[in-house]
């Protein structure tokens, strides 16, 4: 283990490092493309002198009475990666349940050494500046899409480093403001719940940063600010490696071609800057396969003559590459950042289950919350489609990321509500706890209202009458428990117990539903509590219309013996 400066202080009281001590971590180590977002406002940083450090942000985990709290990490750490599991131990040392995201497989390797689990969260899209082309037959809608924007349109790099403040006084204020307004207009045509999206995808900042290029796109008449993009620059060993288009926004109303035209304009501003030559017009797929696969063995043959261990890494042409040759020959490749939850693959690492299905069911139901499909289908028309992780365009590559985590079971699902919560998924988030029990409770009603339907066909083949009797008779409480659980809401669980009382069917399917609920009970304490808190008044008023003889602290005491046995028999 490497020796720390002094006593190293608990992860939630960590403060934030000053930029100008960051910088020379990330200009060295920055490979990834989040390594500029992790100056963002609101992360803290695990700092070790002389190595790096890994940038993260307190989430609370479980239920937020408990205020329980884990730290959620942002990417590879900051470091050489030969210091990837010194890192990785020394800062699961401090707290085992933090949860690693949008890490890169030479990192979620060494985390899954650590014993956690490893789950897919979807791919970067990257593009490889010196063999890329917007030729070809299916890439005809970004082409035509890009010349008709580009129609008296003019684009621009605004509010450079490099200016100085004079000039940057008058002229950028105004790009300011515009900017400001097509960034609160663009955010007002999210989904209904959506919040304000950080951590991963850092806030924009209108004004002048190290490292970003800001290009915008015009009327050439009026000046109105159509939209806008801001590149983020990817470092390796001092120097620009690559680009990554982190902040997009589009005027509602704008053509949307505009941000084609912008991605096409900052590719060729690279090439003449890196003194790539644009790639042929038209060029043989079969060829351009041909020629990639001739560049890789040849980087292969350098690499194991130099006795490295990071050739495997060039084959990507992507941000992930590990070299640390000291030569910087310009930007080779632009990202187009992550497509969240698409095309996963979890065959490479351990991974959940539990945390598979909640990205899937997201990816194909959350668009209220966040454009997963059209983020996804936008980003795979660059690279011609995109079919079992590989674009067909061979200059494209679908680097897959990961999200690694110690959450087994159930609690992985409640986890990801958190993660969710944490980095702006959505506004006013409910406790996440509670929303995933109130899954498991629909869940189990639909169980049990499948099994009802089951017993009263059998009933009925039997020959047995009374199953479509009054709504007091045994019959007709299954039929009406059976309605309750396709209502959602509280009136179907207030339902439950008095259902439970009239049949014993429902009460076999109660015991089902128990053991659904028995994981998510053990993680939200009050749970059970409430349940049989439920269970017990229900029971009681039940028994209370039916027998008025009996007294109600007698009632009471009859259900709360009841509910207690149910409990018994569901665990």
């Amino acid at each position: 283990m490497f020796p720390l400066a002094g006593k190293q202080l608990p992860l939630h009281k960590l403060p934030a490092a000053p930029p100008s001590t960051l910088y020379p971590y990330i200009a060295q180590h920055g490979r990834g493309i989040l390594s500029l977002s992790t100056l963002q406002p609101g992360l803290q940083h695990f700092l070790v002198p002389g190595i790096g450090f890994i940038a993260y942000t307190m989430m609370r985990n479980g239920p937020d009475i408990f205020n329980v709290l884990s730290p959620l990490a942002l990417g590879d750490p900051m470091c050489d990666p030969a210091h990837f599991r010194l890192m990785a131990e020394a800062f699961l040392q401090q707290h085992p349940k933090a949860i690693f995201m949008q890490v890169s497989a030479e990192f979620a390797a060494v985390l899954q050494s650590c014993g956690l689990l490893v789950n897919s969260m979807g791919g970067e899209t990257v593009l490889d500046l010196a063999t890329y082309s917007f030729s070809g037959y299916a890439k005809r809608g970004l082409r035509s899409a890009a010349a008709s924007a580009a129609k008296g349109v003019l684009v621009e790099e605004v509010l450079q480093a490099a200016v100085t403040p004079q000039q940057l006084a008058g002229q950028a204020m105004q790009q300011q403001q515009q900017m400001q307004q097509v960034d609160g207009e663009w955010l007002a045509r999210k989904g209904r719940h959506a919040g304000r999206f950080w951590f991963i995808n850092r806030l924009p900042v209108f004004a002048p940063e190290p490292g970003v290029r800001k290009f915008t796109a015009r009327e050439a008449g009026s000046g109105r600010l159509l939209g806008f993009i801001f590149f983020d620059a990817v470092y390796e060993a001092g120097g620009v490696a690559g680009y990554y288009a982190n902040v997009t926004r589009l005027r509602p109303g704008a053509h949307p071609g505009v941000l084609n035209l912008l991605v096409s304009s900052f590719m060729d501003r690279v090439r003449k800057e890196s003194q790539l030559a644009a790639p042929a017009k038209k060029q043989s797929m079969r060829r351009s396969v041909r020629r990639k696969l001739e560049r890789q063995a040849a980087a292969s043959g350098l690499a194991a003559h130099a006795g490295t261990e990071e050739s495997a890494a060039t084959t990507a042409g992507g941000p992930v590459n590990t070299s640390s040759s000291s030569s910087n020959s310009g930007a080779r490749f632009l990202s187009l950042g992550l497509s969240p939850l698409h095309q996963m693959d979890d065959s490479r690492f351990q991974h959940s289950s539990r945390v598979r299905s909640v990205f899937e069911a997201s990816f194909k139901h959350g668009a209220a919350y966040y454009p997963f499909q059209p983020l996804a289908a936008a980003k795979a028309k660059y690279g011609a489609g995109l079919h079992d992780g590989r674009f067909e365009d061979p200059s494209v590559t679908y680097q897959q990321t990961y999200l690694a985590h110690s959450c087994r079971g159930a609690a992985g699902a409640v986890a990801m509500f958190d993660v969710a919560k944490t980095v702006g998924l959505w506004r006013d988030p409910a406790d996440a706890a509670s929303i995933y029990l109130q899954h498991k409770v629909k869940q189990g009603l639909l169980k049990a209202k499948a099994q009802l339907e089951k017993r009263q066909k059998r009933q009925q083949g039997s020959g047995a009458s009374g199953s479509s009797a009054v709504p007091g008779s045994r019959g007709g409480t299954a039929r009406a428990a059976a309605d309750a659980a396709a209502a959602p809401g509280a009136a179907a669980a207030a339902y439950l117990p008095a259902a439970a009382a009239g049949d014993k069917g429902m009460k076999l399917g109660l015991v089902h539903m128990g053991s659904i609920l028995s994981d998510s009970a053990s993680m939200i304490g009050t749970a059970a509590a409430a349940a049989a808190a439920s269970a017990h008044g229900s029971d009681a008023s039940l028994r209370n219309s039916s027998c008025g003889s009996r007294s109600m602290a007698g009632s009471s005491m009859a259900g709360s013996s009841r509910s207690k046995g149910s409990v018994a028999a569901s665990t």
